[in-house]
């Protein structure tokens, strides 16, 4: 027991100072952590300091403590550096992420934008080629009408000026925008045996109806009209006297019925009118009032 107790040192005091360090450390540490292998470093030498050092038994108790402290230590600084880097890759996909969903964006809104933009410059195309169309067919729809006629249609009426006792000279306007084309008259005076039957009309086409008058007046502008060389006669005994008028032009036929009375009254010439269309018998005109005296162009 003596050689044993010899064997140990006397002089120990050295590892007070080591032992105050690491366990400074290791308060410091506690507060803020080290960063991973730093508290190993510490424990290796603490451990070899145990191995190889002889001591007294508190003295290894002590260094016990201060390496069960470090490992201690170093397990929470592996646990907050683990932590960090897990954030950090969180943080950093997440700014991946947002940098792609920024790209991403970017692209889809370049791509709306430049549908967007195709698709104004295509409306604004198609938009121009329908004007342009529209504008093409107006012109030629003007050009059609102005070629036939268009809407436009005939009046004929007697401007009840005697040019011989009961003769008055028959006139043409045009009612519309168009002047008419190829106008050709035909008046009879009713009532006529066997008018408007086809036994009536083959005379009339083989020149027998001496009662038919006719006239070529080609084109009748729809701002001045034009004079017809036919005349109509009527009687002053306060009858009314009607005519047939039939107009053919290039857009229409039309057919009037022309009537024209002294007023027993008044004892001044009057005349009617009534203009029908030819395809369809719609009326297109007809006199207001019924009866009017001398006039050179009715109103419209």
């Amino acid at each position: 027991m003596a050689e044993s107790a010899k064997a140990i040192p006397k002089r120990h005091w050295f590892h007070v100072p080591i032992q105050v360090v690491v366990g400074g450390l290791c308060l410091y540490w506690y507060w803020h952590i080290p960063v991973p292998n730093k508290a190993v470093l510490w424990l290796g030498g603490v451990a070899a300091l145990m191995a190889l050092v002889e001591m007294r038994p508190l003295h290894k108790a002590a260094y016990f403590l201060l390496v069960t402290a470090l490992i201690f230590t170093e397990n929470r600084a592996i646990d907050k550096d683990r932590h960090e880097f897990s954030e950090a890759e969180s943080a950093k996909r997440a700014a991946e992420n947002a940098q792609f969903s920024k790209i991403g964006t970017t692209i889809t809104d370049n791509v709306q934008k430049l549908l967007d933009k195709s698709d104004a410059q295509f409306s604004a195309t198609s938009t121009q080629q329908r004007k342009q169309f529209v504008a093409t067919m107006e012109r030629f729809q003007i050009n059609v009408n102005e070629i036939t006629g268009g809407t436009s249609f005939p009046v004929v009426h007697a401007p009840l000026i005697a040019i011989s006792p009961n003769t008055f000279p028959l006139m043409m306007r045009v009612n519309g925008r168009y002047d008419l084309q190829d106008v050709q008259v035909e008046v009879v005076k009713l009532p006529e045996p066997g008018f408007g039957t086809q036994e009536w009309a083959e005379r009339s086409l083989a020149g027998k109806n001496s009662n038919v008058q006719s006239a070529f007046l080609g084109n009748v502008s729809h701002t001045s009209g034009k004079q017809i060389p036919i005349s109509v006669t009527a009687s002053d005994d306060g009858t009314i006297t009607e005519y047939s008028v039939n107009v053919y032009a290039r857009n229409r036929m039309t057919h009037e019925s022309l009537r024209i009375r002294k007023n027993a009254t008044t004892g001044r010439w009057e005349s009617s009118f009534r203009v029908i269309d030819g395809r369809t018998e719609k009326t297109l005109e007809q006199s207001k009032p019924e009866w009017r005296g001398f006039v050179i162009l009715p109103p419209k």
